[in-house]
């Protein structure tokens, strides 16, 4: 079954937030996981602004090793 997490899933989790437990079983399960393009550039946009580049880029090396799909 694959599984897609939105943009607050991976802030969650990322950040450790209360609920990032409810998220971590999904976002460590690569294989089934399907990540938006549309998802990318909202986690880009948000860690730059929160963090900075280099983080950002290497969670979106993250999202990459699962299944990325093009969101039009």
């Amino acid at each position: 079954m694959k599984v897609l997490v939105d943009t607050c899933g991976w802030i969650e989790w990322l950040t450790d937030g209360v609920l990032a437990d409810k998220f971590a079983d999904y976002l460590i399960e690569l294989d089934s996981l399907i990540v938006p393009t549309s998802i990318q550039y909202e986690l880009h946009k948000w860690i730059c602004r929160e963090q900075n580049e280099v983080l950002a880029m290497e969670i979106i090396a993250l999202t990459q090793q699962a299944q990325v799909i093009p969101y039009n």
